[in-house]
Order: structure tokens, then C-alpha cells, then sequence
């Protein structure tokens, strides 16, 4: 509800009551954004390494301080706009400082938060996918696996069969997954970078059930942030946000 256009006394009761009731929507919003990041980090982020932890808490701090300057902001905003004693060019000017302010707090909030979050991905996909073995031997041997299984498929089989390869098998993540894996992928015709991203994503998948130990910790948790759609929660948060500053 934009307040930049103050009403006489007769219409603010529908005013009000107009406005109670999108509140009431957008708390419950917001209060569903909550019950998402509750259930990531309760379900998820148990025992996971300090960096992890860190930009969790970075970005779910973000998002909180995205709510409290737009509900700061929207509390003014009304106070303002309905304060009688104060002249009406005093209040409209009042009420758009308020809003233009608390517009571009909320803004800087929600790119720290998706920040953080690109950043907790990167740390989940890094500790899932792993680091190719530092033995050269050892590498080699997973590379040539890899190669005897995909070199004799049709290119239209390849992605199925990489992704089953990754997704059961660490040590074959992260060679397929790592510069190698990504170059003989566009040797074979996947030089789309959609067409990797899908294989990462659904190799990642298969490693929250089939990998071992933190490797498979940290595929869950990766799958997690997509499962309760955690870059959906920002988006939500900003739309009540900018809901609450009265704007569109």
C-alpha cells in the first residue's frame, strides 16, 4: 500500500483495515521464509565445517536485518503519514525519505545475503565434489576409467552415464566434475555451460546418496539449499520487504 497520497478521515478506516489485511499476508511470508531456513539448518548443517557454518549465519543475518529495516521503516512510514499535527508537505516528504532510506538498506541486506549464500554453495559443492587425488597414478586410473565407460556411448548417452559415474563415485567426481572432467565434456560436444551445470547438479544428487562420509554431508546439504529453495527464501523476504515500504 503506497502512503505517498494521504486520505481524508472518512476513508481510513477501509484504509486501515485494507492494510491490516496484507500485512497479515506478508507476515505469513515471511513467517514461511522462516519455517524454510529452520528446516535447512536443522536438517542439514549439523557438524558441517566452520565455513559453512559461517556463511550461514552470515546470510540468514542479512536476511533478518533485511525484516527489521522494512518493518522499522513501514512502522515510520505509518506513524508519519497519520500524524495530523504535522503538516501534510512536511509528511509526504518525511514518508519518502523514510521509504527511499529504508529502500536501499533492504536492497544492500538482500545482495549481502545472496552473496553469502553463492559463497555457502561454493563451500558445499567444493566438500561434496572433493579435490582430484594428489597421487598422479591415482588420477590417472580414475581418468581412464572414465574414459573407458563414456569414449564408446553415443553423445546422447554421455550425461546419463556421468552423472552415474559422479554421482556413486567420489573419487570419479572429482575428476569429472573438476577442469578435466569439464574439458573432456566439451571434447565430446558439452561446451554448453548449461549442459555441465545440469550434470554437476545431478551428480551432486546422487553423491547425497550414494557418497561416503562428509562427502556425502555435504551433497545433502547442497541438495538441501535447493530442496527448500533457500535462493527462493531471499526473494520472498524482498518482496515483503518492499511490500512493507510501500513499494511494488
Amino acid at each position: 500500500m503506497n502512503t505517498d497520497t494521504l486520505v481524508p478521515h472518512d476513508a481510513e478506516a477501509a484504509l486501515k483495515a485494507e492494510q491490516d489485511r496484507f500485512d497479515r499476508m506478508f507476515d505469513d511470508i515471511d513467517s514461511k521464509v522462516g519455517q524454510a531456513l529452520g528446516a535447512f539448518e536443522t536438517g542439514s548443517l549439523a557438524g558441517m565445517p566452520q565455513p559453512v557454518q559461517e556463511a550461514w549465519r552470515a546470510m540468514t543475518g542479512a536476511l533478518n536485518a533485511a525484516q527489521l529495516k522494512a518493518n522499522g521503516a513501514h512502522s515510520r512510514i505509518r506513524d508519519t503519514a497519520s500524524n495530523d499535527a504535522l503538516p501534510k508537505e512536511h509528511r509526504e516528504r518525511v514518508v519518502r525519505e523514510t521509504r527511499d532510506q529504508g529502500e536501499s538498506e533492504v536492497n544492500d541486506a538482500i545482495e549481502r545475503a545472496r552473496t553469502h549464500l553463492a559463497v555457502l554453495e561454493a563451500n558445499l559443492r567444493a566438500a561434496a565434489v572433493g579435490s582430484p587425488d594428489a597421487n598422479p597414478t591415482s588420477r590417472q586410473l580414475a581418468r581412464d576409467e572414465i574414459r573407458l565407460t563414456l569414449d564408446q556411448l553415443d553423445p546422447t548417452q554421455v550425461p546419463a552415464a556421468a552423472v552415474d559415474l559422479a554421482g556413486r563415485n567420489g573419487d570419479l567426481a572429482s575428476e569429472l566434475l573438476g577442469r578435466w572432467g569439464r574439458a573432456y565434456l566439451q571434447s565430446r560436444g558439452f561446451d554448453n555451460v548449461r549442459d555441465f551445470a545440469d550434470i554437476e547438479t545431478a551428480a551432486i544428487a546422487g553423491l547425497a546418496t550414494h557418497g561416503q562420509g562428509s562427502q556425502r554431508q555435504a551433497a545433502s546439504a547442497w541438495v538441501g539449499l535447493r530442496r527448500h529453495k533457500i535462493a527462493g527464501q531471499i526473494d520472498a523476504r524482498l518482496v515483503a520487504s518492499r511490500y512493507r515500504l510501500g513499494l511494488s
